[in-house]
């Protein structure tokens, strides 16, 4: 009898859910950049939506931007969403911007908080090396050729100008301003974003957007319209896991960049002094950490070459002498390793040069430090056994002629040497050989 029960209550709930959907509001928040940790947590909370027929999905975002690849995942997601998606820019003193500001245009209904601003999506080309030298001459020339970067970098923002009038022709939202924000990065505080169309309203938090957002009625990208019933629905937060945290934490153009080179001057450590054991350790971490950043930012293989080229430089530094030379190439090739580590073309998202310099000047003085302990050590008179005896004082007891017998640290050692040296003389011992000592008379240079 129960068990029936159970079975009847079971159907009831699945029944109640078909005939009365939109049972719950799904929360997802995400602060920082935008790369496949956030890709992968907000599909997440967006199937966890459609799954569960959630009557809405409200996105928290906080922003400077981040990658294509991972944006346009997030904004195939929300567009495809059965479940209406709201993106609330938020708190107060957040942003959405480059990456972001695509992400909340592509939404159903864009919210943002008082204190908020959004836009400056130009997207940004970064020549590394120029393809054209500037030509020169008086205006009378032909006008010079662009230069291969400039054409890309032209593609690359009509690509994203044709982008954005999608997502914004889909929404019905101000166009003009939308293509400004890529066209000429113009970025816009919550105020100018409501009167120029491209938000729904203004609101302090969460709890005060789904008051207002109860009774709207948005137009999805299908064009059918959808009236919001969201008064005394639970709100549901979808909570990162350990795993997507951890990853999201270590997800840092810097951070990458420092796992690397503790990993390489650990490793270098370990291999110059073994049995140190702490900084193999320690290396060997932070290799494994630099593995795993490496899933999540684009890592570029000649930034990271340049990078192991300049720890071989600073080890080269203490085995030929190039008078710093190489120290000074080294660091060039960190600090332009530094540069090109991340494969991207947005500056926020690189290493800030302002961290590589010092961290390329400090590595360079370690590395050369532990290079000097070796090759000091490599050099180091032996102290101990036979080879001890080399460049010691001994006293002829034997002559030699041209063996005999010398005493030296309290022992008597058969000695040979070119001269015949008599008894009581003394001699400087140039070599060992097994038990014979190589000596010669100590007066002779």
């Amino acid at each position: 009898m129960m068990k029936k029960l159970y079975i009847s209550t079971v159907m009831l709930f699945f029944t109640a859910a078909l005939i009365f959907p939109g049972s719950k509001i799904i929360l997802i928040r995400w602060e920082g950049m935008i790369h496949n940790v956030a890709s992968s947590y907000i599909e997440k909370g967006l199937e966890r939506a459609d799954k569960e027929n959630a009557e809405l999905v409200i996105f928290e975002l906080n922003t400077p931007g981040g990658y294509s690849d991972s944006m346009e995942l997030i904004i195939r997601k929300i567009m495809g969403s059965k479940v209406p998606v709201a993106v609330f820019i938020g708190p107060s003193g957040a942003k959405a911007a480059s990456a972001g500001f695509f992400i909340a245009m592509s939404a159903d209904a864009v919210i943002m908080a008082p204190g908020t601003n959004t836009g400056a999506a130009h997207p940004v080309m970064i020549p590394i090396i120029p393809t054209s030298l500037p030509s020169g001459g008086d205006s009378g020339e032909k006008p010079k050729e662009k230069t291969q970067d400039e054409i890309m970098g032209e593609k690359v923002l009509k690509d994203s100008v044709a982008y954005m009038k999608s997502l914004v022709g889909a929404r019905k939202r101000n166009i003009d301003l939308a293509v400004k924000a890529v066209s000429d990065s113009d970025s816009y505080t919550a105020d100018e974003a409501l009167k120029g169309g491209l938000i729904d309203f203004i609101a302090n938090s969460v709890d005060e957007l789904i008051s207002r957002l109860d009774g709207y009625t948005i137009t999805r990208v299908n064009g059918q319209k959808v009236t919001l019933d969201l008064k005394g629905k639970p709100v549901e937060i979808i909570e990162m896991g350990w795993k997507e945290n951890f990853l999201s934490s270590i997800a840092n153009p810097t951070l990458i960049f420092l796992f690397l080179i503790i990993a390489a001057v650990g490793i270098y450590a370990e291999f110059t002094h073994p049995g140190a054991i702490l900084p193999g350790t320690i290396g060997f971490i932070s290799l494994i950490l630099f593995f795993f950043a490496a899933q999540i930012l684009p890592i570029n293989i000649i930034g990271l070459l340049l990078i192991l080229t300049a720890i071989v430089l600073f080890i080269l530094e203490f085995k030929v002498v190039s008078f710093g030379l190489l120290t000074v190439g080294g660091i060039v090739c960190m600090i332009l390793g530094g540069i090109l580590l991340i494969n991207t073309q947005q500056p926020e998202l690189r290493v800030p040069i302002i961290a590589i310099i010092p961290i390329a000047a400090a590595v360079a003085g370690i590395v050369s430090f532990l290079t000097y302990l070796v090759i000091k050590s490599i050099r180091k008179k032996v102290v101990t056994g036979s080879q001890a005896l080399v460049g010691e004082e001994a006293v002829v007891t034997v002559a030699l002629a041209p063996e005999g017998k010398v005493f030296v640290q309290g022992e008597i050692w058969n000695a040979t040497g070119d001269d015949r040296i008599k008894k009581d003389e003394k001699v400087v011992i140039e070599r060992v050989d097994e038990m014979m000592l190589h000596v010669r008379r100590k007066d002779k240079g």
